[in-house]
């Protein structure tokens, strides 16, 4: 364990507009529109800040970002395919993007987040994971998808019985080898 401590020795200044401690960033009501420097290996709060999807990009060019709350904000979309968001974020083990303007998630969207272990979408409608080698998914994974209403499967190894506790689930395409 000689050394542990060195990976929280790097920790990012502190916006003025925020709360810090140690390596947590609070910036909860913030007005964060500029651009500013992360660098250390953090626990970011961006809750309530009225944010959009510049300032996500720029708060992720951090690759040492264990966890990332960015709830209650003004994001649409999230890049995707061979640019996505979140190419780099191998170290992050929980995103947290509920209750937010996301309506769709397209293929590739999540690909880096190697040592993800929380995911959090509330409210969203369109989730595609079409072509995905997901390893593991724990029963109850997708219970708290509420609002999801289309649902892309296909080429997964995911069992559409996963899925009963969806409410207003509307279409769900999916391979023949996984009825």
């Amino acid at each position: 364990m000689d050394g542990d401590d060195e990976m929280f020795c790097d920790v990012s200044p502190c916006p003025e507009e925020c709360t810090c401690i140690g390596t947590s960033i609070n910036c909860t009501g913030a007005n964060l529109f500029k651009p500013w420097s992360i660098s250390g290996r953090e626990i970011l709060i961006f809750s309530n800040t009225s944010s959009n999807s510049s300032v996500l990009e720029n708060i992720v060019k951090n690759n040492k970002t264990l966890v990332l709350q960015f709830r209650e904000n003004a994001i649409k979309e999230l890049s995707h395919g061979s640019s996505g968001i979140f190419d780099h974020l191998s170290l992050m083990q929980l995103l947290d993007l509920s209750e937010n303007l996301i309506d769709f998630i397209g293929n590739d969207t999540f690909w880096g987040l190697d040592n993800l272990l929380h995911l959090l979408l509330k409210n969203l409608r369109v989730l595609d994971l079409s072509y995905n080698t997901l390893n593991q998914i724990q029963e109850s994974s997708f219970d708290g998808l509420v609002s999801l209403e289309m649902l892309n499967i296909k080429g997964t190894h995911i069992e559409i019985e996963m899925f009963r506790y969806v409410p207003f689930l509307q279409e769900m395409f999916f391979s023949s080898e996984q009825e």
